[in-house]
């Protein structure tokens, strides 16, 4: 049975709450996102009934927004990312179109091998 009623079902979506029990016997509960947002109670109950009303009203009041920051400082705009695939690109781009037309016809000759292997697989399994 849906716990919403069909005008609230757009609105329901899931948080992540970290719930911490404390010395004192009670809970905090923090939604993972939104760490400013914080609530306790006696039990788990009532610290997740406590952040839902306290994550429900700082939602209410706010809202993200998207800026865009001008960079002025040399460093800042000449800074390269941090990505690991990063070093890869362009790794192709002095291949001749042959040889790399070649690769490319392999690597599908190859993967659709592996798919005929897997279909036949499953066939044989569901039989």
């Amino acid at each position: 049975m849906n716990k919403y009623t069909e005008s609230e079902v757009y609105l329901a979506m899931q948080y992540d709450v970290r719930l911490t029990k404390v010395a004192d016997n009670g809970y905090v509960a923090r939604p993972v996102r939104w760490p400013e947002v914080v609530a306790s109670g006696v039990d788990e109950a009532e610290a997740l009934a406590s952040v839902r009303a306290a994550l429900a009203e700082f939602l209410a009041n706010s809202r993200v927004v998207q800026i865009d920051m001008p960079t002025t400082d040399e460093t800042l705009a000449t800074q390269t990312i941090d990505d690991p695939w990063l070093r890869f690109a362009g790794l192709w781009a002095d291949v001749p179109d042959e040889q790399w037309q070649r690769f490319q016809t392999t690597l599908a000759a190859g993967r659709q091998a592996v798919d005929h292997q897997a279909d036949a697989h499953n066939t044989d399994n569901a039989a």
